[in-house]
């Protein structure tokens, strides 16, 4: 049992009911919700595009309307899931609030209106990032490059090529064929997710608006000399620039080697292997330089959408500071600086910021700074520093997992922010934690004055898919 002081601190709040919702909602949202054991009772060689299908993009039977009214209605949802977390763990007094009030007397449980889902410019091929895997497919062929379907645990996991589905473009299709070609050439095995032996893991395609593509070999060395990763190096080259994938003409070749899972461009960097170390890609009038790890929107042209609505709802204007949280490469803050006072962007991850920087550097900025280091950490020494002036919105974008409690506890508890935009491509979970954090009573952990959710915005950065971006508009 929590004490009573500890229940805005976690993560989660306690309690049957917030477990039951959680589940709810994490179910709905799941990206491999057709991934069920009784389905792959009917797997076979025939229908394994379509089950591919069903599992990647599963809306890709409903009409596009269809999709963007569905994504409107899970989002009211995921608000009114936060409205019975408030009122189920006791945490609001709605009587007490008289603007919560007025707000539910016209929106119900959602708490403030939803707005009809924005919909992306472009709804097929528009995945400017893919990543497939090598395993065994459907007749056991373990060489083959692709998505899975099913599960690890029961041994149902079967690779399929992605050659059928309509979020991937020609473009990367035609790169994932010829990449298949050469691993069926290649004198080193393939490595399954599930097993320990083999050397080839996966390949990752990214591309830009404005035509360039980077290739990207991710290599299990086992416990082989540098040799023998040397020739793994050595056949790439002979084979995309020098031997039938020149065809392609790829931008960028890159090799990575690691024995981990999920590896880090700090322990295992990045070797470029043929040209330009970085893509350019073009957004709003700004450029931005794209390395191998870099987190860039993978739907381009709806990310316009997506960071026009942003500035608009923060009112971003000559006087205002932006605080660009978990800003990775910098893009939502230097779109920023151009309306902006001063951009203050920070992040975790080193080689986010350094890209974050150059990226300003090369759009001739001058009135932003990335830090890398703890959001909360920043957030401390920014309000003792006296650098934030009247305005201050903070935009967070803290990926699938939400922000973490130190770091909501700083926004509550910085009084010069008065509004903040939540920016969540998974409303479940922590997610819904944070909302709740950022608006009940204070208390002795969140002793700022809470903030109250003014607006909704699904933006529909996934079509084909369940899933939906959302802005959440806050302000104290």
């Amino acid at each position: 049992m929590l004490r009573d002081r500890n229940l805005f601190s976690y993560n989660l709040i306690s309690g049957p009911r917030l477990k039951q919702i959680v589940r709810h909602m994490t179910k709905i949202f799941r990206f491999a919700q057709n991934n069920r054991p009784g389905y792959m009772k009917s797997f076979t060689y025939e229908n394994q595009y379509l089950r591919l299908a069903d599992v990647v993009e599963p809306l890709w039977k409903k009409s596009y309307e269809s999709q963007l009214s569905m994504k409107k209605h899970l989002v009211e949802k995921s608000m009114r899931k936060v409205f019975h977390i408030l009122k189920d763990q006791k945490l609001l007094k709605i009587e007490d609030n008289p603007f919560l009030q007025t707000m539910m007397t016209e929106y119900g449980e959602k708490m403030c209106p939803v707005e009809d889902t924005l919909p992306s410019p472009i709804t097929k091929g528009y995945r400017y990032k893919n990543t497939c895997n090598l395993g065994p497919d459907i007749k056991g062929d373990r060489r083959t490059l692709g998505l899975y379907v099913g599960r690890g645990y029961d041994k149902t996991l079967t690779c399929v090529q992605p050659y059928f589905l309509s979020i991937i473009s020609d473009r990367h299709k035609q790169i994932f064929k010829l990449a298949q070609e050469f691993l069926y050439q290649s004198s080193y095995e393939p490595k399954f997710c599930v097993e320990p032996h083999g050397n080839w893991k996966s390949v990752v395609v990214r591309s830009t608006t404005t035509g360039q593509d980077m290739v990207i070999f991710l290599f299990h060395p086992q416990r082989n000399p540098k040799e023998f990763i040397d020739g793994a190096k050595e056949e790439i080259l002979q084979y995309f620039v020098h031997g039938p994938g020149k065809q392609l003409d790829v931008d960028s070749l890159y090799f990575q080697s690691s024995h981990r899972k999920f590896p880090t461009n700090d322990d295992f960097p990045h070797e470029l292997l043929h040209g330009i170390p970085v893509l350019t890609e073009n957004l709003m009038g700004s450029k931005f330089q794209i390395s191998p790890t870099s987190f860039f929107q993978g739907n381009v042209p709806c990310a316009e959408v997506l960071y026009s609505k942003v500035l608009d709802l923060g009112r971003v204007g000559p006087q205002t500071t932006v605080l660009d949280i978990c800003c990775g490469t910098g893009t939502i803050g230097i779109l920023a600086a151009r309306r902006a006072k001063q951009v203050y962007g920070v992040d975790i991850t080193s080689q986010a910021v350094k890209d974050a920087k150059s990226n300003a550097i090369n759009n001739g900025l001058t009135n932003t700074e990335f830090i890398c280091n703890k959001a909360h950490r920043m957030l401390r020494e920014l309000v003792h520093s006296d650098k934030l002036g009247d305005d201050v919105v903070a935009i967070l974008n803290p990926g699938r997992a939400g922000a973490n409690k130190k770091l909501i506890e700083s926004i509550r508890n910085c009084e010069k922010i008065n509004k903040v935009i939540y920016i969540s491509c998974k409303p479940v979970g922590n997610v819904l934690s944070n909302f709740v954090n950022l608006i009940v009573p204070p208390n002795e952990i969140f002793y700022g004055k809470p903030f109250r959710p003014v607006v909704t915005v699904p933006v529909d950065m996934f079509p084909q898919t369940n899933h939906c971006e959302i802005i959440v508009l806050f302000e104290r």
